[in-house]
């Protein structure tokens, strides 16, 4: 009797490791989809649809850190990602590499790797710009929908070159 109350209990130890399995890649395919809206955004330079992404996926409260510690409310981040489209004339590449999310009651932790080439015009030149930056991206669930709540930039590989 004892033994097929312990088997019952691994039974369902496993079905609620599984559960929490499916529902990781469920939470890692819906930000795969979130990310990819943004990076539509930048590849098009399209400040409205940057816009429309921020009001849908930030959290109130949200905060941005960069790996040299400037911070930026969700404001400064638009403003931000208004800038750098007005500041680049073309792009040869930009993606997001989403991580495995870590999901803990309403609040996830995910690894974004974010890769972009493109050229820019600043300070009265064109210069190739690259990019290789990490992030810990942390999400809440408010109600049923995750939003961004904070960005940790933890690191980050910019590299400016004047264009042959």
């Amino acid at each position: 009797m004892e033994d097929l109350a312990m088997f019952r209990k691994l039974i369902f130890l496993g079905l609620l490791a599984s559960s929490a399995s499916a529902q990781a890649q469920d939470v890692r395919a819906t930000l795969v989809k979130r990310y990819a809206e943004l990076n539509s955004a930048i590849l098009k330079r399209d400040a409205m649809a940057a816009e429309r992404w921020v009001k849908a996926n930030l959290a109130p409260g949200f905060l941005y850190t960069s790996k040299t510690k400037l911070m930026y409310d969700s404001k400064g981040f638009l403003q931000g990602l208004k800038d750098q489209m007005k500041l680049t004339r073309s792009i040869e590449f930009s993606k997001f590499d989403v991580g495995k999310p870590s999901v803990t009651g309403n609040k996830l932790a995910v690894k974004l790797t974010n890769d972009f080439k493109g050229t820019v015009f600043f300070d009265k030149r064109e210069l190739t710009l690259t990019d290789r930056s990490e992030s810990l991206d942390t999400w809440v669930k408010i109600g049923s929908t995750w939003k961004l709540k904070l960005i940790q930039q933890t690191k980050a590989d910019t590299q400016a070159f004047h264009k042959q």
